[in-house]
């Protein structure tokens, strides 16, 4: 530290600095022996004096004030300056003979005191005297800035079009894509007929584009304060104690609560980076690998131990030792979950997920949609168990368009063999979100390849989709037709209803609402037999999982509002009135027709999985 910064230290603190003191002693002491013990002892008083100014030129001065109004005719003193310098130098040899350096120290005194007494008011009227002259010359030059100034702004218009119109279809999403068809139709105007615009909206999309993930969707924090407001939430994450990071992560944030991440073991390779894609073949993907390091499979030795004794206590001490082990994480969630803490549960859940995060391969992108890793590697099945566990917490929360992209990015991993079933709950959370097209895009794509038509979720889901979205168009045009107006969604529903008829009863028995009346005496809807385990199964997770989605309140005929609502909202008709008619009509007209198609399509699923249930048996 500097002698300066000390006895400034020493002043801030302690008031007056003694040193400074101290200093002023010893200088008026030693000048006082100095002149004393000089040999004549008669110093001449001006050399006193002289030495007394050297002094005080090495003590610092304060600058003084500056004049702000001297600033407006800066430009002008430079230029009056520039002239003067002329006739200074053509008076020099005319002088008398002086010493130049005097002469330097007068002018700029002169100019010191000048600029520091001048008077603004006059700088101002001087200011007006030059532009008065050269008037014409600024407008000129106004007016050529003016024109560069929008040339240049006109040409980044044109390049931030360009580049907008340089961006491929290939790697736009479904939202931005149906975004940019929509400014085109608004612009051009729609030329198609609503068949032809039906079969745009049916067109295959690139596997690439449907399983891609949107990163701003996976917060479930933001989606939050997006339904209820920054106000209501922020107490909730302040609950939650999130850590200060220099860069967010995508799949959980950390908290103060969790201890430092170390080197945990975990670590991820590429295998492959140009395989083909077994879903869509005119992709190439990239093929992943989760490796654990020898400690880590050491830690997972005490972990199979610790199951084995069957103590949760076990479980916390290895945690103690190891806080980002994955598998004690998801078997203290299971625990928490059990004894009724949610929200602890949900935590271990996040902490995962963090660890896997961290140990991400910097070619692994989950938003690219071409990222792949193998359910059936033991090292990989830890991530899996992670996303579907963290799905069902985030659907108990409400997030319904998080546990959306979860749940597409759950898919995204591997969707050829999809060990998890993905695809049997993301109907139900794209009907939630409201993600009507992309389930209608996603059910086209992958109709044939999964054979999506013969799962009940599906056909059931994408009849409400085709509903909801009759309902919209209807409301926007606010017709009061109301014949045909869901002719497409009726005969979906009732392709549904053909096929698995057992779910209707199912439904309204969850949906607390009856239709016995509509169901009476048709015995498809009570079979004597029993269904093949593997579709009852299907039909049970649809029920159990979707009946909400059905359980819309039946408009009473007395009450007025309540049907005017309705009539705005839905073009007339409720969920479950056009639940019933449906049902109506398929008893009466349908079930009896041998010859219907539907009929005999469900027949032979009927065949097919009675068939598939005595060959695994």
């Amino acid at each position: 530290m500097s002698s300066r910064a000390m006895k400034k230290l020493l002043r801030d603190s302690n008031g007056p600095s003694p040193l400074k003191d101290l200093d002023r002693n010893s200088t008026s002491h030693s000048k006082n022996r100095r002149i004393a013990g000089s040999p004549d002892h008669d110093l001449d008083q001006s050399q006193v004096d002289g030495s007394e100014s050297e002094e005080e030129d090495l003590t610092p001065k304060r600058p003084p004030a500056r004049n702000l109004f001297a600033l407006l005719d800066g430009n002008d003193n430079d230029e009056d300056s520039e002239e003067d310098k002329e006739p200074e130098e053509e008076a020099a040899p005319v002088q008398s003979s002086t010493s130049p350096a005097k002469k330097k120290s007068k002018k700029k005194k002169k100019s010191k005191n000048s600029a520091a007494n001048a008077n603004p008011f006059d700088a101002l009227n001087d200011a007006d005297d030059n532009n008065a002259h050269s008037e014409e010359p600024a407008a000129s030059a106004v007016a050529q800035g003016a024109t560069a100034s929008a040339a240049s702004k006109s040409k980044n218009k044109k390049k931030k079009k360009g580049k907008a119109v340089e961006k491929s279809m290939e790697d736009m999403t479904v939202e931005e894509f149906e975004k940019s068809l929509q400014q085109m139709n608004a612009q051009l105007g729609s030329l198609q007929t609503g068949d032809e615009a039906q079969q745009r909206l049916t067109q295959r999309i690139p596997t690439k584009q449907l399983l891609s993930i949107d990163s701003r969707f996976l917060d479930a924090d933001a989606e939050m304060k997006r339904m209820f407001g920054a106000r209501v939430v922020n107490s909730e994450i302040r609950d939650r104690r999130y850590a200060k990071v220099a860069k967010k992560a995508l799949l959980a944030q950390p908290r103060n609560t969790w201890p430092v991440r170390k080197a945990s073991g975990l670590s991820m390779e590429l295998v492959d980076s140009s395989v083909k894609d077994q879903v869509d073949s005119g992709e190439s993907i990239s093929l992943f690998n989760i490796v654990h390091s020898e400690a880590y499979q050491r830690t997972q030795l005490k972990f199979l131990t610790a199951v084995a004794s069957y103590d949760p206590n076990n479980l916390v001490a290895l945690l103690r030792e190891s806080p980002f082990h994955i598998d004690s994480l998801l078997q203290l969630s299971e625990v928490s979950k059990h004894n009724g803490d949610h929200a602890l549960a949900g935590e271990f859940i996040e902490q995962a997920l963090f660890a896997f995060e961290k140990s991400f391969h910097s070619l692994f992108n989950i938003s690219s949609g071409t990222v792949r890793i193998d359910y059936n590697r033991v090292t990989c099945r830890s991530f899996f168990l992670a996303l579907h566990r963290h799905i069902q917490f985030l659907g108990r929360r409400g997030c319904w368009r998080t546990a959306l992209e979860f749940n597409k990015l759950l898919l995204s991993l591997d969707p050829w063999k999809d060990e998890l079933g993905a695809l049997l709950s993301i109907d139900f959370y794209a009907l939630k979100a409201q993600e009507y097209v992309y389930l209608q895009r996603l059910y086209e794509s992958f109709k044939e390849l999964y054979g999506l038509d013969k799962l009940p979720n599906f056909a059931y889901s994408i009849a409400l989709v085709q509903f909801h979205l009759e309902s919209q168009q209807q409301g926007k045009k606010q017709s009061n037709e109301t014949d045909n107006k869901h002719e497409k969604s009726s005969k979906l529903l009732q392709r549904a209803i053909l096929l698995f008829p057992t779910a209707v009863p199912m439904l309204a028995d969850q949906g607390s609402f009856s239709v016995d009346a509509e169901i009476s005496g048709e015995a498809a809807f009570y079979p004597t037999k029993d269904l093949p385990k593997a579709l009852d199964l299907y039909i049970h997770l649809f029920v159990s999982r979707n009946f909400a989605l059905w359980k819309e309140p039946e408009a009473s005929r007395n009450d007025g509002i309540f049907n005017s609502i309705w009539s705005l909202l839905w073009g007339g008709f409720s969920v479950i009135e056009w639940l019933k008619g449906n049902i109506r009509q398929c008893v009466q007209s349908r079930f009896q027709n041998a010859n219907d198609p539907d009929v005999q399509e469900a027949k032979a699923l009927l065949e097919a999985a009675t068939a598939a249930s005595h060959t695994t048996s």
